[in-house]
């Protein structure tokens, strides 16, 4: 997803945790993957959803057909365009995959949390944390507290992470 929008605008696109995508630091939108494995090196199917708020102030013009039967044969739309972009992106980056590992190098490069903020749900209470990493091979996000104890976090139950995240000036 994040590829194929990259595509068509000029302004600074990142990954958040899972499957955040944010553009300029404002969360835009996000994919899902789900499937079922044959065996341990393909699916036997994939369900691939993927919600994106496309404006003109990011995207060309007339990117709002998005939202209008993108998949209309013949339609030759922005958005059609945009969305055909997305899934070749999505499939070719998915069938030179042969290992996780490349997929992280991807992520780990477009992840724009590091050293952001978040906050994180304990026995009901909202307690801050500061993302240090995103642990390769779990993709277990690394928090420290105020004091420095480090923590693990598996699970995005709980996890709130801002819609807006302040970008470093370039």
């Amino acid at each position: 997803l994040l590829t194929g929008l990259e595509e068509h605008t000029d302004k600074q696109l990142g990954l958040g945790w899972l499957s955040d995508v944010y553009c300029e630091g404002v969360r835009i939108g996000g994919v899902s993957v789900e499937g079922k494995l044959n065996s341990f090196s393909s699916y036997e199917y994939l369900i691939v959803s993927f919600a994106v708020h496309l404006d003109e102030k990011s995207f060309p013009p007339r990117i709002t057909d998005m939202i209008r039967k993108v998949f209309e044969s013949g339609n030759e739309s922005v958005a059609m365009i945009i969305a055909k972009t997305i899934l070749h992106r999505f499939f070719s980056i998915y069938s030179n995959l042969k290992a996780p590992e490349k997929y992280m190098d991807i992520y780990i490069r477009k992840f724009i949390l590091y050293d952001k903020k978040i906050k994180y749900l304990i026995d009901g209470k909202k307690r801050t944390f500061r993302v240090v990493d995103v642990d390769r091979d779990t993709c277990a996000l690394t928090v420290a507290e105020k004091h420095g104890q480090e923590m693990k976090i598996s699970s995005p139950s709980g996890v709130i992470v801002p819609p807006k995240i302040r970008l470093p000036k370039n």
